[in-house]
């Protein structure tokens, strides 16, 4: 067990500015909530963040932060509209870098990893932080080896009793990923089952995003390549019910024409899946589709949006996280598009809106500008029950320098 000392609370100044081309007969509001990239504070956190019950917000930086190599951070409301960060770890070793999202569970413990690749001997690990009064404790769960346990830990999520579901997208005989599952046998025991091990081909290569899981005990996951066209597909694992064992269905497979799957998966309530493509699409510039189950079981996907890009007053390459609120409407993030930045544009927050005849419509809601609002909305979006979003830029903010800095944001539709 590693204990940590708290990092120092810095109270923050509000910035908020006025919306972008807003669009509505309310207000539309853009606020940045914390700068990164001052002294003795990390920087680039471009992972998408997590919510307590309490309204807190945890996420990662990935560089800089007291020992030089990221850390894990929370924000707190104060009650009169400022935030407060803590430090809750600061990593300290090349390679340990938290370049992913977080999980939290009822306790208020934290999960992630750090995918390592190698870098100082490290090849990922999954740690547990863990509240202890006015301090942190971390507690590294495991510590990949690039053997028969895998390597290059992605993102993980949380199930019932705290099991813990991940993918590793390399290992020494695993070469071509698989997704695992942690069971907690004591408070510090835990152990390692494989779940599914890809063997290339139509199987898939490189489970690359986070899991999601649904009510059943589903997970649900992309692979980065493979499948029936050697462009990734969309995987479905569904647990043996009295039997040991998973089995793994492959949902869609990605085409040329499709780009990257770069988004995690979100369900609705009818257990429609929702996600999007970092490229590809009618115009290359990324789309936002829907797969939904058919009658006779299979799987069929819809292209919600195709992005135009930046040239035509459009987002281009889509941030890592949607959001579905409660009207069925979709919010999400560009990396690049809108205005600004060098005629790439700084990125957008936009809007699709379900309309009659399967039509959407998408609105561009906040335009970035690359100064104190940030740029390159890269951990797409997490919402809170008042319906209000929040996100990290990667680059930009008060301390932006070049590649450094980034913001936490919140934006009320």
């Amino acid at each position: 067990m590693k204990s940590t000392t708290l990092g120092r609370t810095l109270t923050l100044a509000i910035a908020t500015l006025s919306l972008i081309g807003a669009i509505g007969a309310h207000a539309q509001t853009y606020t940045v909530l914390h700068s990164f990239g001052a002294a003795g504070d990390g920087s680039n956190p471009g992972s998408p963040m997590v919510l307590d019950p309490r309204g807190n917000i945890y996420g990662t930086a990935l560089t800089q932060g007291p020992g030089g190599f990221g850390m894990v951070f929370e924000l707190s409301p104060n009650g009169d509209g400022s935030w407060s960060e803590s430090i809750l770890h600061s990593f300290d070793t090349a390679g340990d870098n938290p370049e992913t999202s977080l999980a939290l569970d009822a306790q208020g413990n934290l999960y992630g990893v750090t995918p390592g690749f190698g870098n100082g001997g490290s090849y990922g690990t999954i740690y547990e932080l863990s509240p202890n009064g006015d301090t942190w404790s971390l507690n590294t769960i495991h510590s990949f080896t690039n053997g028969t346990d895998g390597a290059e830990p992605g993102p993980v999520v949380l199930g019932n009793d705290n099991q813990i579901y991940g993918a590793c997208s390399n290992g020494e005989t695993r070469h071509d990923g698989f997704v695992f599952n942690f069971s907690r046998l004591s408070v510090l025991d835990w152990t390692e089952l494989f779940l599914h091990t890809f063997t290339g081909g139509n199987d898939g290569v490189d489970p690359a995003t986070p899991l999601t899981l649904d009510s059943a005990g589903n997970l649900y996951g992309i692979t980065d390549g493979g499948g029936a066209y050697g462009d990734g597909a969309v995987y479905k694992l569904t647990p043996n019910h009295g039997s040991f064992g998973w089995t793994k269905s492959v949902l869609y497979n990605f085409g040329a024409l499709s780009g990257t799957a770069e988004a995690h998966l979100i369900l609705d309530a009818s257990g429609n899946l929702y996600g999007a493509t970092y490229e590809g699409g009618l115009y290359y510039y990324g789309t936002v589709y829907e797969l939904s189950r058919n009658q006779g079981g299979n799987w069929s996907q819809t292209v919600l949006y195709n992005f135009e890009g930046v040239n035509h007053g459009d987002g281009e390459l889509v941030g890592s996280a949607l959001v579905l609120d409660a009207a069925g409407n979709i919010y999400g993030t560009t990396l690049q598009g809108g205005s600004g930045c060098n005629g790439y544009g700084c990125g957008i927050i936009f809007k699709l809106t379900p309309s009659s005849g399967g039509q959407w419509t998408e609105t561009i809601v906040y335009q970035f500008t690359g100064g104190n609002d940030g740029w390159q909305p890269s951990g797409g979006l997490i919402q809170d029950r008042a319906g209000n979003l929040y996100g990290t830029t990667n680059y930009g903010g008060a301390y932006g320098n070049g590649g450094t800095g980034g913001v936490v944001f919140q934006f009320i539709p």
